[in-house]
């Protein structure tokens, strides 16, 4: 008898697969319970990693089988059944690191100063592939937006100067900090990173790397404000970007960011934004 059906997250097919099931974990829809494993584990010989979904049946209708037996098949993916919640190492089906998802609410800013390529390229992820809804929000419109509607906002790259700092201002910026505190998840691409990490936005612990800093006068075309042109009074130097470097990046494949990546990567950088 199954017990559950995992599903590997280890690829687009396996992501648009899993908000394929979660959009019909909605009472009005088929009622599904959709979970994830916070950490990897094996059952017998197949190896499972850190963001496996599970789905249980006795936590899910009747027709589960039939319900992943057509979702494999629209996105060719594969769900291993399992007749036991005990796994031959790492953590059990019933531990506390198993945690249910939920669809996410995601918000995505648009309009000046973000980059139109950056946020396009975002919709079409999750409109055109994942099929993932979300609302488009002004940056100005922060200070008086109900962020409570939302559990994820996403700021996609700047277009230039001025960028975030300016459009989101000191009281959008506060919105924002009570926003996190209250659980939210702020996800920044590029530009809007280095003005997160800046010291005036004091929205994260990480901070833009830098050369040296540059006596008066001495500055270059490529000089910058320290964190990340945000206002710093100490002349800079971004570091020198070296357009198509491939990079091999070692993954922190225990944050739910990186689930499904695999321990490394590479990756093609076209950037000077470096952070430590």
């Amino acid at each position: 008898k199954t017990l559950a059906y995992l599903l590997k997250y280890d690829g687009t097919g396996a992501a648009m697969a899993l908000v394929s099931l979660l959009n019909l974990a909605g009472p009005s829809s088929a009622g599904l319970r959709v979970q994830a494993a916070g950490k990897p584990f094996r059952v017998g010989t197949e190896s499972f990693a850190a963001g496996t979904v599970i789905l249980k049946t006795h936590l899910n209708p009747g027709n589960l089988a039939g319900i992943l037996r057509k979702e494999a098949e629209t996105f060719g993916v594969t769900f291993h059944a399992v007749a036991t919640g005990l796994t031959d190492e790492g953590p059990d089906l019933g531990s506390t690191g198993v945690v249910t998802l939920r669809l996410p609410r995601v918000a995505v800013a648009f309009g000046e100063p973000v980059s139109p390529t950056s946020y396009g390229a975002t919709a079409h992820l999750f409109e055109g592939v994942l099929g993932l809804p979300f609302t488009p929000i002004r940056p100005t419109s922060l200070s008086d937006a109900d962020l409570a509607r939302y559990n994820v906002l996403i700021l996609p790259d700047a277009a230039g100067s001025p960028g975030y700092n300016e459009y989101i201002g000191s009281k959008g910026l506060e919105r924002i900090k009570s926003w996190i505190e209250g659980g939210g998840t702020l996800v920044t691409l590029r530009r809007a990173s280095s003005y997160a990490a800046a010291k005036e936005s004091g929205l994260t612990t990480v901070k833009r790397l830098v050369k040296p800093g540059v006596r008066p006068g001495e500055a270059t075309a490529g000089a910058n404000q320290a964190g990340g042109g945000q206002g710093g009074a100490e002349q800079t130097q971004t570091p020198d970007p070296v357009p198509g470097a491939i990079l091999r990046v070692v993954i922190e494949s225990s944050r739910y960011l990186g689930f499904g990546y695999g321990r490394e990567g590479a990756v093609m950088v076209n950037s000077d934004l470096v952070f430590s």
